[in-house]
């Protein structure tokens, strides 16, 4: 006979955590866990965490170091030279002379040889620091210094030197050589998403190509941060719960009677927003172009069906965001909660008061005149039937109109 096993499915374990790039030390950051390793005497972990911080390696790297990889003798290293095991390219890193002295120290109290791992696993079974014991490790020092242990990683560890380095001197070239990359490319590609967007101006200069999806965070990043600045931190944070995604023309992004889980932002496109009454008749309500933020709103807020449909006119690429989690984030951010303020007051209370005056008190020439001043860039873009829908106004009255202009 053969025995059943009863199938219990489990929880991912991602399942409504916010993840994504894993965020850099701050230099206070660092100080605050080193002076905390010092004063309980920590010996390995010291050494390990400034060895982490000055060699910039991936942890399979770090763990598996050896007294020879950075010692002649007695002597430890200024410099050191290793192949990583992913590229199989050499690095050179710098030692100062605190991480020199800890290393020392470390030599010293556990009598290690030249031919021994620096950092010995206490498991008999493996000679030395599995990378899933280093990052337990990393854990338990960010969560020393009262930081959140999901944001923070054994990549933390690669990035945090890099990124001093840049935030001060601008010089990708440096951070190239630093992280060793063989393209500046791939530095280009590491910093994007976690340095502010003053890495433009060298993208500018650099016969870099980058992917639809950088450029759009880029453009996401400089339209957030035209309401409200954003740091690196709520920065890192935010792009965890966006995906990027395209539209083909006549898509529908939502739909008239679907209950919305997200808004969205358009890096390349056009969408219009519009309802329909009961004989089926269309009535657009609004354009949304590129920097924009498309979503019904009502819809999202109340958990409801929307009562709204959002339709591609050009082949779109959008950057989707998840509503729930943004509102969570809001809440918790003071940076998020004044974009949120300042976006709602320029593109709802005001631009909202500005159209029902417009259909109230003007006629249909002075809206179609108002619409061109305010949608220049779209008067080519969208076909005239849709204009006029807009304007609330025939095709064919539109045509007059502009016959006689």
């Amino acid at each position: 006979m053969f025995s059943l096993t009863v199938y219990k499915p489990t929880e991912p374990w991602n399942k409504n955590k916010i993840v994504g790039q894993k965020l850099p030390l701050k230099l206070q950051q660092i100080w605050a866990i080193r002076i905390r390793l010092e004063l309980v005497n920590n010996i390995r972990d010291l050494a390990l965490f400034n060895l982490a911080i000055d060699s910039k390696l991936r942890g399979c790297d770090l763990a598996a170091l050896k007294i020879r990889d950075i010692a002649h003798g007695k002597t430890i290293q200024s410099r050191a030279i290793i192949v990583q095991k992913k590229t199989g390219l050499p690095v050179q890193f710098e030692l100062t002379e605190n991480t020199r002295k800890s290393i020392q120290t470390l030599i010293i109290h556990f009598q290690l040889s030249q031919n021994d791992y620096l950092f010995k696993s206490r498991i008999h079974s493996s000679a030395h620091l599995s990378t899933r014991q280093y990052g337990g490790i990393v854990d338990a020092w960010v969560s020393m210094i009262g930081l959140d242990q999901t944001q923070y990683g054994t990549h933390t560890m690669k990035r945090t030197k890099p990124t001093l380095i840049y935030k001060k001197t601008k010089n990708l070239r440096a951070c190239q050589l630093l992280l060793g990359h063989k393209k500046l490319e791939s530095t280009v590609q590491y910093f994007i998403l976690s340095i502010h967007i003053d890495i433009m101006p060298y993208l500018s200069k650099l016969s870099v190509i980058m992917h639809d999806k950088d450029k759009a965070f880029i453009a996401l990043r400089k339209s957030l941060c035209s309401y409200a600045s954003i740091s690196d931190d709520t920065w890192q944070v935010f792009i965890a719960i966006c995906k990027f995604k395209s539209l083909t023309k006549h898509s529908f992004l939502y739909n008239i009677g679907s209950i919305p889980s997200s808004y969205s932002y358009i890096y390349h496109g056009l969408v219009r927003c519009f309802s329909c009454d009961e004989k089926g008749s269309e009535y657009n309500k609004m354009f949304f172009d590129e920097g924009t933020f498309p979503g019904s709103m009502t819809a999202l807020l109340a958990s409801a069906p929307s009562l709204l449909a959002f339709e591609a006119l050009e082949n779109s690429l959008i950057i989707e965001i998840d509503f729930i989690a943004y509102r969570k984030l809001m809440f918790q951010n003071d940076e998020l909660k004044l974009f949120q303020i300042n976006y709602l007051e320029k593109n709802w209370l005001l631009a909202k008061d500005a159209r029902e005056i417009e259909i109230v008190q003007e006629d249909a020439t002075a809206r179609y005149l108002h619409f061109i001043d305010k949608h220049f860039s779209l008067i080519d873009r969208l076909p005239q039937y849709h204009i006029a829908s807009h304007l609330g106004i025939t095709p064919t009255q539109l045509s007059r109109i502009r016959k006689n202009l």
